[in-house]
């Protein structure tokens, strides 16, 4: 097992949750659209990048 310093467990735990806070968030409110209503972060596309900034975050504080 790896010694790490507790500022990086508590950034792991941040990270865990919002990762869990992007793939479980809704993707279509429950008001109404309306014609400016196009968010960016309602698409698959940011969401499957929001996942992969995540990883490599990640992977940089167990290194």
């Amino acid at each position: 097992m790896y010694e790490v310093n507790g500022f990086v467990w508590i950034g792991v735990f941040l990270m865990v949750i919002v990762f869990m806070m992007t793939i479980l968030k809704p993707s279509k409110s429950k008001t109404p659209s309306g014609p400016f209503d196009n968010s960016i972060h309602s698409k698959p596309v940011f969401k499957g990048f929001s996942i992969l900034i995540l990883v490599i975050i990640t992977i940089i504080f167990i290194i």
